[in-house]
């Protein structure tokens, strides 16, 4: 709820975020001045737009942070709340993240390439563990969680639906490593919770 919440953190992963209404600023700018642009504009501009707003409207006073690391922008949002309020930096924070979709990232990943049936005979699926794999597919969403300590959690009488207990990540700069890499990174985060894998 609105107020003021020090207790409380905010942290996104995005990529393109806010990217729209940056790009209007800067052609406002570009093509009509810089007196031209539309102020209001600004706060929507730029990735740590989202993670702002929702830091201002809410009052949260912990801390507020913008992840880009691409692909795993809202798992690493996840693990970097879990570790501020494991080093009781905060009691609650809320950690997701957000893409958005427009004919401007359309094109320059399409002109780039890199999107799923943009090279000749390629296929439009998006097969990121096949040989036949030429791409990914863009989209748009959003979804946060609640992280919070356990004492917090029960003193507001929350529905606990999971335990954060262990992270993994792993990087595939080929598509022959990718299949490795995937299992690597969970195997990284097994370890980290100290699970077994029948636990799972």
């Amino acid at each position: 709820t609105p107020g003021k919440h020090p207790e409380a953190g905010v942290v996104f992963g995005t990529t393109l975020g806010g990217l729209t209404p940056l790009l209007e600023l800067d052609r406002q700018a570009l093509t009509e001045g810089p007196r031209a642009a539309d102020p209001m504009l600004f706060p929507s501009a730029g990735a740590s737009a989202p993670g702002c707003q929702i830091s201002v409207t809410l009052g949260m006073q912990a801390f507020n942070t913008t992840l880009s690391n691409g692909q795993t922008s809202g798992l690493d949002a996840i693990q970097y709340a879990a570790h501020f309020i494991q080093r009781e930096r905060a009691e609650m924070v809320l950690a997701g993240a957000v893409e958005e979709i427009s004919s401007d990232t359309f094109r320059a990943c399409s002109n780039g390439r890199l999107l799923a049936g943009s090279r000749p005979g390629s296929s439009e699926e998006m097969l990121p563990f096949d040989a036949r794999r030429s791409g990914f597919l863009l989209g748009e969403g959003a979804a946060v969680f609640v992280l919070e300590n356990l004492e917090h959690a029960t003193k507001r009488n929350a529905t606990i639906w999971a335990e954060f207990t262990g992270y993994g990540f792993s990087f595939a700069p080929s598509l022959k490593t990718r299949l490795n890499a995937a299992t690597t990174a969970m195997e990284t985060a097994m370890r980290s919770a100290r699970l077994p894998a029948s636990a799972i």
